[in-house]
């Protein structure tokens, strides 16, 4: 082949790939537009969800044809669990070409909502062979799998994921519910201590392991791990649209779940601009209004918490929660006076709740009272013996306050054994038993906090505190 033809050959490529792109476009053009009809009683829904589906769908009736726009619908659908919605719009995704591994892993997750499992595996099983597929994909399918009596292939979906994604302590988890449902109990347990390594937090890897264990009859150590899980479930891994489907959550139960998340991470300003929303939708909620108060007396707004406070008291003058919240919220003014008083009334209404009590005792704290403190705590906590935030807010009344050392130790062991899992308790028990000059003691609680929470700032400098090397993760 001559220079000169060689030079006009390479000249053409980039016409022949404009040609194939135009192809795409007109072949695009040729399907029908898809259906983008609001989903039947959408008037029933909660108005905020309402104007979210109604501004996504006319995004999709302005660009009929673009795939993306299509799945953002659908995912709108997803977090909401509008499933029969959600399933048809990602199959519009689909159809317009989307080539997305999250789009088919969505769809498949709607069809299983829905009980369509044979779509879904079908759904699922493409998501995987797609060339950019992620380990979420593999999750999914092997949940269908697994929840479907093929343990067999579910262990090579989850090992699938463990090799994407090696620290995703879920995949580890299902790799060992696998091999557990194959009778391969020593194998499970491998792999299930690998997920509590690297996640000692993570509830559900210690309630599985506990079964595991039990299956090999190791059952005191069986006992601990079951502790450390109770109340456990699974939820699926993070992938490039978790944020998003978390944000697009629109009813108010989800909302109020969704900024107890992010106040339990330290984002109380986030949680309160969240419930802010919620509010302009339902201003005559009393639930509403109080729950936002509480999320701006989190982020130190208590001004602005009382004026919520008192909004929810004007909707319904008898609505306990708000009594509670304003005494916070004066309590955090410097008007004492004024917070104990709304926490007498609160206490009036419903004796018989913790949260009355404990406001209480928060204003009687700041009055100097706190005796009186100890009194309120001791009354909340003869409600719910077994609350480990009682026990630990009396604890450090007990030991800060009254300077009984002794039985604050027990108020805070008692926690510990209530809640395994809960931090609180042990960093008390850490901080005491050192001021009690009980050195071992401070390092064996120290060690039972580093199974939960790993090398967290606590645990290193307290390690050095107490001279002892910090263990690798």
């Amino acid at each position: 082949m001559g220079l000169t033809t060689r030079k006009l050959l390479l000249s053409g490529l980039p016409l022949i790939a404009a040609l194939a792109v135009a192809g795409v476009v007109i072949y695009n053009r040729r399907l029908p537009v898809p259906s983008t009809q609001p989903p039947a009683g959408l008037g029933q829904l909660d108005p905020q969800l309402r104007e979210l589906i109604v501004e996504q769908a006319t995004k999709v009736a302005v660009r009929p044809r673009d795939s993306a726009r299509h799945a953002e619908l659908g995912l709108v659908y997803s977090a909401n669990e509008l499933w029969a919605e959600a399933a048809r719009t990602y199959s519009n995704a689909i159809i317009l070409g989307s080539k997305d591994p999250l789009v088919w892993q969505y769809q498949g997750a709607a069809h299983f909502h829905l009980g369509n499992l044979e779509m879904a595996e079908r759904h699922l099983r493409q998501a995987v062979a797609l060339p950019s597929s992620r380990a979420s994909c593999s999750w999914h399918l092997g949940q269908l799998l697994l929840q479907s009596g093929r343990a067999d292939e579910a262990v090579a979906a989850f090992r699938e994921v463990v090799r994407l994604e090696p620290q995703e302590w879920r995949g580890l988890v299902g790799l060992g519910q696998a091999q557990l449902q194959l009778g391969k109990s020593q194998e499970a347990v491998t792999s299930l201590e690998q997920a509590v390594r690297v996640a000692p937090q993570a509830k559900a890897a210690h309630s599985v392991l506990a079964r595991a264990l039990v299956a090999m009859g190791k059952h005191d150590r069986a006992a601990h791990e079951s502790a450390l899980g109770s109340g456990s479930e699974t939820t699926p891994p993070s992938d490039a649209w978790t944020e998003k489907l978390r944000f697009s959550q629109k009813t108010v139960s989800a909302q109020m779940e969704l900024a107890d998340e992010l106040e339990s991470t330290g984002h109380a300003q986030a949680a309160a601009i969240l419930l802010a929303e919620a509010a302009r939708f339902h201003p005559r909620d009393p639930a509403v209004m109080n729950r936002l108060a509480i999320a701006l007396n989190r982020a130190e707004n208590p001004a602005e918490a009382e004026f919520y406070a008192r909004r929810a008291l004007e909707i319904d003058p008898a609505y306990m929660p708000a009594l509670v919240t304003l005494s916070f919220s004066l309590v955090a003014q410097q008007r004492v006076a004024e917070g104990l008083a709304m926490a007498v009334q609160a206490v009036q209404k419903s004796p018989k709740l913790i949260q009355p009590w404990l406001a209480q005792a928060n204003a009687h704290l700041a009055a100097g009272r706190d005796s009186e403190a100890a009194t309120a705590l001791r009354a909340a906590l003869a409600l719910e013996p077994g609350n480990a935030q009682v026990l630990v807010e009396l604890g450090d009344v007990t030991w800060r306050n009254l300077g009984d050392r002794a039985a604050a130790e027990l108020l805070f062991i008692q926690a510990h054994t209530s809640e395994p899992t809960g931090v609180r308790p042990l960093e008390r028990l850490v901080e005491l038993s050192f001021e009690n000059t009980q050195r071992l003691a401070a390092q064996t609680w120290l060690s039972r906090l580093q199974v939960i929470e790993g090398n967290s700032p606590f645990v290193i400098e307290w390690q050095q505190r107490l001279g002892k090397p910090q263990l690798r993760e």
